[in-house]
């Protein structure tokens, strides 16, 4: 199984400039990726996380970035069934799931 090229970069990228480095403390982040079953189907699931400055997603007049715009875009060329979610908070970082499923290699 490939993931397509900068699926993941952009992500830890905007963890670094907009979570941690303005968190104007020590931070974490972390990538996980785990196998997992839905419906008998084996998923990919990669979380990165990160615990700095978070942000209010629901914040009038926020826009979802051109980062964030083009890992959607991928993603959903690469595995039209994949799902994407982002969840933060102020103050406590923020989280972004990608799961899609695996194919077996041709």
């Amino acid at each position: 199984m490939k993931i397509p090229k900068l699926l993941l970069q952009p992500l830890v990228e905007n963890a670094m400039i907009h979570g941690i480095e303005p968190a104007g403390r020590p931070c974490m982040m972390t990538v996980d990726v785990e196998l997992v079953k839905q419906d008998g189907a084996s998923w990919l699931r990669i979380t990165i996380q990160d615990d700095g400055r978070g942000f209010d997603p629901q914040a009038p007049g926020r826009k979802e970035g051109l980062g964030l715009a083009n890992v959607r875009e991928r993603l959903r060329i690469a595995f039209p069934d994949a799902r994407m979610s982002l969840s933060s908070q102020i103050n406590s970082g923020t989280k972004v799931v990608i799961e899609f499923p695996v194919q077996a290699e041709k």
